[in-house]
């Protein structure tokens, strides 16, 4: 196949181009984001009782974030960081780095769909907690895996932010 048709196209029309978003994205597809791009190692989707989100694990440069993106009306966005917290057990009210929060959600969710570096199985269950700033600007999610405590901080971000390229 000459140089022009791997390019511009007209080599493989069996298979179309799927146009990447933020929730069809697989391993080794591209996030950019604040001007650094992002390759996704990981792909975990979660199910609570019908409820459906999913979070993607990136990486860059040794850098790791963490993706979370959840159709309601609108799509929601947010971007989080493993963080170390203390924590015996989940609280209504905590404190991280000098910001208060508060419980908003607490439920379980099933893993329905695992892909690449996420450290989790298709069916294994997490209780979760989910807290929010008094100007809702900033999160902390806490999950519980078999006892084993998982702490996220994050924010959210407007869908513009970030743009996605399919490398897969």
């Amino acid at each position: 196949m000459g140089f022009f048709k791997k390019v511009f196209g007209g080599g493989d029309k069996g298979k179309p181009v799927v146009q990447r978003n933020a929730l069809n994205l697989k391993v080794g597809d591209i996030v950019s984001y604040d001007l650094e791009d992002y390759v996704v190692i990981g792909v975990l989707e979660y199910n609570d009782e019908g409820w459906v989100w999913r979070d993607y694990h990136l990486e860059s440069e040794g850098k790791h974030i963490w993706l979370s993106a959840e159709q309601d009306d609108e799509l929601y966005l947010g971007i989080f960081e493993k963080i170390k917290m203390p924590l015996e057990k989940p609280e209504k009210r905590i404190t991280y780095d000098g910001v208060h929060f508060e419980l908003d959600e607490a439920s379980t969710a099933r893993i329905t769909v695992v892909e690449g570096q996420v450290g989790a199985r298709v069916g294994n269950e997490v209780r979760y907690w989910d807290y929010c700033d008094d100007e809702e600007e900033k999160f902390i999610s806490i999950e519980n895996w078999d006892g084993d405590f998982e702490c996220s901080y994050g924010f959210e971000i407007d869908p513009h932010e970030v743009s996605f390229m399919a490398g897969s």
